[in-house]
C-alpha cells in the first residue's frame, strides 16, 4: 500500500492567485484549510442543479476548437454549485492557419456572437451573466457592448484594447493578400479601434505577465476599472492541458466566483472556522501529534 497525499494548494499573490497541485509529504498548511473549509461551506450551501449564474465564454482567434480552448475553465467552474457555461462559436474555419483564412470582419463575427447570446438570455431569463471575452473574442465583447448589451460583470482576457504587438505588422503585406480583415482591424492604431472608444470603466482586465502578442498597456488601459496581473502567464491565459493551469487565469475566475457565491454570513463562519483551526494547530498537543503521524508515515514508506 502506498499512502501519498495529494494537496491542491492556493497561493494568493497581490489581486491574483495561482494553483499549484502537489505530491507531498503530510504537511499542513492553514492557508489551504481555508480554502478547503471555503469548498466545503460552498457545496453544503450550495448543492442544487438550480442555475443561478451563467457565465458566458467568448474564444479568441484560434485554430483549437472553442470547447477545447474553454474545456479546463469550464470544467472548474462548474464545479461550483449554481454555475452554468455557455461557449460562443464564431469562427467560420478551424484548424491549422485559421486567421490567414479567416475572411469575415470583428463586426461580422460579433454580430454572429450576438445571435448565441440573445439564445443563451432567452432559455435563462432573468439568470445573471457574466462574459469573459479573451483576446479577439474580448473585442467582440466590447462591439456587443457598443451595441446596448449589459452584463452582471464584464472580462476582457488578454484583449487588444489598443492594438497586438508591433512587431506582427510585418505580416500586414500576407494578410493584405489574403483579405484578412479582422487583422487591419485590431493592429494599433486602426479606425475600428479607436471606434470602440474607451475601454468601459466596469471592465475588468486579465493580462499575463509574459504575453509576448498583447503588450500591456493594450490588454490594461490606463482609463478601466479594474486590472488584474498573472505572474508567469503567456497569451493563453486559459489553456486546455492541465499542466499549464498553475501560471493561467483559471485559479483566478474560479476562487473569485467560489468567495462571490458565499452569503457573508457563511463566509464569516468559515473565517472563525480557519481561525479556532490556525489555534489549534499551533498549540502544543498537535504539533506533537502532527510529529507522530508524519513519523508513522516515513515508517509506512520504508516498508512498501
Amino acid at each position: 500500500m502506498r499512502l501519498l497525499l495529494y494537496w491542491k494548494t492556493i497561493f494568493i499573490s497581490g489581486s491574483c492567485c495561482i494553483i499549484q497541485d502537489l505530491e507531498c509529504e503530510p504537511a499542513i498548511d492553514t492557508n489551504i484549510v481555508y480554502y478547503i473549509i471555503i469548498d466545503i461551506v460552498l457545496n453544503v450551501y450550495g448543492g442544487t442543479d438550480v442555475v443561478k449564474k451563467i457565465y458566458f465564454l467568448i474564444p479568441g482567434w484560434s485554430g483549437n476548437s472553442p470547447r477545447q480552448n474553454f474545456s479546463l475553465l469550464r470544467e472548474h467552474l462548474e464545479e461550483i454549485p449554481g454555475i452554468k457555461v455557455e461557449i460562443a462559436e464564431y469562427l467560420e474555419v478551424s484548424g491549422k492557419f485559421t486567421k490567414f483564412r479567416s475572411k469575415k470582419s470583428v463586426e461580422e463575427y460579433a454580430d454572429k456572437v450576438k445571435k448565441d447570446l440573445d439564445r443563451v438570455k432567452n432559455e435563462n431569463p432573468g439568470i445573471p451573466i457574466v462574459t469573459v471575452g479573451y483576446s479577439l473574442g474580448g473585442l467582440i465583447l466590447r462591439q456587443l457592448y457598443l451595441w446596448g448589451y449589459r452584463f452582471e460583470e464584464m472580462i476582457l482576457a488578454a484583449t487588444p484594447n489598443k492594438g497586438f504587438s508591433r512587431k506582427f505588422l510585418l505580416l500586414a503585406p500576407l494578410a493584405y493578400i489574403c483579405k484578412v480583415k479582422v487583422f487591419f482591424q485590431i493592429m494599433p492604431g486602426s479606425k475600428f479601434l479607436e471606434s470602440l472608444g474607451e475601454c468601459p470603466k466596469e471592465a475588468i482586465c486579465l493580462w499575463g505577465s509574459d504575453d509576448l502578442v498583447v503588450p500591456c498597456l493594450s490588454a490594461v488601459p490606463t482609463k478601466m476599472g479594474q486590472g488584474i496581473l498573472i505572474p508567469g502567464c503567456d497569451h493563453g491565459l486559459f489553456p486546455h492541458k492541465k499542466e499549464k493551469i498553475a501560471h493561467s487565469a483559471i485559479p483566478v475566475l474560479v476562487e473569485r466566483e467560489k468567495h462571490k457565491a458565499l452569503p457573508v454570513f457563511l463566509y464569516i463562519f468559515a473565517l472563525v472556522i480557519h481561525t479556532f483551526y490556525t489555534s489549534v494547530y499551533k498549540s502544543f498537543i498537535f504539533q506533537h501529534l502532527c510529529k507522530f503521524f508524519h513519523m508513522y508515515y516515513n515508517i509506512c514508506k520504508l516498508k512498501i
